[in-house]
């Protein structure tokens, strides 16, 4: 008898996973997006002994600057991201999202740019790479 309940519960659980990755991976569209601004920011990595800091994103001067007046091991990173511009599918209303570059991308965007990227059926905002 225990048995059957536990093959039960596990058949029950299987089911419920598989219908939520039906139902979420079914909730995004691919849809053209032009890329409307690219940026670039920077961030300060400083390691003291075997701790590590990273700083805010700032303007990469900004970091330079600080970077400089500091004594020991300190890097600048940078990181682009990119404005898109397309209407949603759940809406058809025209949206904007900041995304970062690297997560979109292997090569650098430009602006005016036209990519593929999948939107949220149900929620304007949401965005994941193609």
């Amino acid at each position: 008898m225990h048995k059957i309940i536990a093959l039960s519960v596990i058949a029950a659980s299987i089911v419920g996973i598989g219908s939520w990755v039906m139902r979420t991976s079914e909730s995004y569209a691919p849809v053209q997006a032009r890329v409307v601004e690219v940026s670039e920011h920077c961030y300060a990595r400083t390691s003291t002994g075997g701790d590590s800091r990273l700083s805010n994103l700032l303007p990469c001067e900004t970091v330079a600057a600080l970077v400089r007046g500091r004594s020991g091991d300190a890097q600048v990173e940078r990181v682009r991201s990119a404005r898109l511009l397309f209407t949603a599918p759940s809406n058809g209303q025209p949206v904007t999202v900041p995304v970062a570059e690297a997560a979109f991308s292997s090569t650098p965007l430009r602006e005016g740019e036209v990519i593929v990227i999948r939107s949220g059926t149900r929620h304007a905002g949401n965005v994941r790479p193609n």
